[in-house]
């Protein structure tokens, strides 16, 4: 069974529970799928890959975590906790993400092979980290991992 059709046969099954805030996310997921085949000019008929699934999820995780740091710096927790609540239902429909601490252990491997010269070289670990972690973690995530990781082996290169 496809992703796409295990969307389609959570929907039904939220719907048959009354779990509206879950049909919702998922009908919403859905029609994102079918507009993104549309884009790309796929045939109507067919049903959407595993990966353009994927990523679509991913897109809609990305809008919400920002929308959720967006109600929280305005002090509204409540519509925060609705996008995160969100963010979960989507999650099922991501591969497995990569943890902190293994991202930790891949820039341990890349930093190094980088030869780093200085903070100006985040782009050069990007580009590497980005290859090995792309639909396994989330690019902020990643991102604020590595600055940090910088300025660690900056620190202890001197």
């Amino acid at each position: 069974m496809t992703l796409y059709e295990t969307i389609e046969n959570d929907i039904k099954t939220a719907l048959k529970a009354g779990d509206t805030a879950r049909r919702s996310v998922l009908t919403v997921l859905k029609a994102a799928v079918k507009n993104k085949a549309l884009e790309a000019r796929l045939d109507k008929a067919a049903m959407p890959e595993d990966a353009l699934v994927e990523e679509v999820a991913r897109t809609e995780v990305k809008k919400r975590r920002d929308a959720a740091g967006q109600y929280r710096t305005g002090g509204r927790g409540d519509m925060a906790l609705q996008e995160e609540r969100e963010i979960s239902v989507l999650m099922a429909y991501l591969p497995p993400q990569m943890t902190e601490i293994e991202i930790e252990a891949l820039l341990r491997e890349i930093i190094p092979a980088v030869a780093l010269t200085g903070e100006k070289d985040f782009g050069k670990v990007m580009a590497q980290v980005t290859q090995k972690t792309k639909g396994k973690a989330d690019g902020t995530l990643v991102a604020q991992i590595v600055k940090r990781q910088i300025m660690a082996y900056n620190e202890s290169a001197r």
